[in-house]
């Protein structure tokens, strides 16, 4: 516990827990912290939960208090709301998770309350603040665009946690939400050559996205090539299927080659057919979605249903925030827009399941796309907008990056047409500045968004 909360190194705590389940593999805290840093360290679903299983098994054993830290824990995998009340009805607990559920939730003032509070605590009882606590704080701080204060955390990790995982997280959040897109492309290239093997893997794809938010499709590609081997390295987050089904969409999306894309994607799908892989990890939901963006609503369909014939109740409830963008992809492939704005939200904004972070990108621009085909564009823009705040657009980055120019462009579509000028060339030139150094056959876009801008400005001129 040394080595993965008073110093950030997970893996060296995962070694040292192994080690003592050996000893005694009945032993539920242990298997509870092997939860916590296997998730931590970005291991497969499946791994976390077997382990989380096990304690929560083997939690009659304990004492009230720790029994009660198995069981919030445990729901913290299958409902981000149960865990935030339980947490909150013991607070003798830890509350890193709490103020982590509630970011996710999208209440990030009430997160950064009980993260300070919890710190405070444990420094009146002399006890040092595990260091997952100041990575919740300072994503709640960022959330809330409280840098200053997002930037004195940073200095605090770097000096009492100066070899954690964590500590290269909040480096990137803190100079992506403060420097913006061009100083997160500064800093990833050069953690992709740290020592650390999960700091590397998670500045890879950061390095991959960032290419095709830029619109540079073919070298992200190769980009993409490299952080999968680099994350199957490191065991951290390897989904070369997932990822490559996403990339996929947003090339050809970006193109306008959709045919295209429903046939590399029936390529990737059949390359992949027969390779078993437990249901917690298998990237048929991120397939499913594919598909449905595609516009191949009968082939999600199927999917989907093959989902929900294999999976458990706690498996559905685990992959909840996936689960529900897949369905809400397939209801607006079906044009049921008002179902898919239900889905999307429930993705994130429910009482049940483990929801999709709020912060992630996937969510906002789910509902912004649904809001616009269901004909309501200031629900759009707000969405679009969000993902324009500095924070998120730097977790876009890292979990859904084609929305980056989209969002851009699409809220200088939508202020034109309200006759908001400003704003309209403000993103306009957002999306020109994004993909200046765009792939040949994207620049004809780019173009297309200069005249635009062009056009406006003579159009106010022309009124003064």
């Amino acid at each position: 516990l040394e080595a993965g909360d008073l110093r950030g190194d997970w893996q060296q705590g995962i070694a040292g827990i192994r080690a003592t389940l050996k000893e005694d593999s009945t032993f539920a805290m242990a298997w509870r912290k092997l939860a916590v840093y296997l998730n931590n360290t970005g291991a497969p679903k499946s791994e976390v939960s077997i382990a989380n299983a096990a304690a929560f098994r083997f939690r009659e054993r304990l004492a009230d208090d720790e029994k009660g830290e198995v069981e919030a824990y445990y729901y913290r995998e299958i409902s981000t709301r149960k865990s935030v009340e339980l947490y909150a009805a013991h607070p003798y607990l830890s509350q890193n998770n709490r103020g982590l559920a509630l970011n996710a939730l999208g209440e990030h003032a009430q997160a950064e309350s009980v993260v300070i509070a919890d710190i405070a605590k444990q420094e009146s009882l002399g006890k040092k603040p595990i260091a997952q606590l100041y990575l919740n704080l300072v994503s709640s701080q960022l959330s809330l665009g409280h840098f200053d204060a997002a930037r004195r955390s940073l200095e605090f990790v770097r000096r009492e946690f100066p070899n954690s995982f964590g500590r290269y997280w909040v480096e990137r959040w803190v100079a992506g939400a403060v420097g913006g897109l061009d100083s997160l492309a500064a800093l990833a290239p050069a953690q992709a050559k740290l020592p650390l093997a999960i700091t590397r893997a998670q500045a890879s794809r950061i390095v991959a996205n960032l290419a095709i938010a830029c619109g540079q499709l073919r070298r992200s590609v190769e980009l993409s090539r490299t952080a999968s081997l680099v994350e199957d390295s490191a065991k951290y987050r390897s989904d070369p299927v997932g990822n490559a089904a996403h990339q996929i969409v947003a090339s050809n999306g970006f193109r306008g080659t959709e045919a295209a894309g429903v046939r590399q994607l029936d390529s990737l799908v059949a390359a992949n057919v027969g390779k078993k892989l437990p249901v917690l990890d298998l990237p048929d939901l991120a397939i499913a979605a594919s598909y449905a963006q595609l516009g191949r609503a009968e082939k999600a369909k199927a999917i989907l249903a093959d989902f929900e014939r294999a999976a458990t109740r706690e498996e559905r409830l685990t992959r909840w925030g996936e689960l529900q963008g897949a369905r809400g992809e397939l209801a607006l492939a079906e044009g049921r827009t008002a179902d898919a704005i239900v889905a999307f939200r429930t993705a994130t904004y429910s009482d049940t399941g483990s929801v999709e972070p709020a912060r992630s990108g996937r969510t906002d621009l789910q509902l912004a796309r649904a809001f616009g085909k269901a004909s309501q564009p200031d629900s759009a823009l707000a969405h679009y907008e969000a993902l324009r705040k500095p924070y998120e657009m730097i977790l876009t980055a890292a979990a859904n990056p084609a929305a980056i120019p989209i969002a851009a462009r699409r809220l200088g579509e939508l202020y034109e047409a309200k006759g908001d000028i400003a704003n309209a060339i403000k993103n306009y030139e957002a999306f020109v500045k994004l993909w200046k150094d765009a792939d040949a056959e994207l620049q004809p876009q780019v173009t297309e968004i200069k005249n635009r801008i062009a056009r406006l400005r003579a159009a106010e001129a022309k009124k003064r």
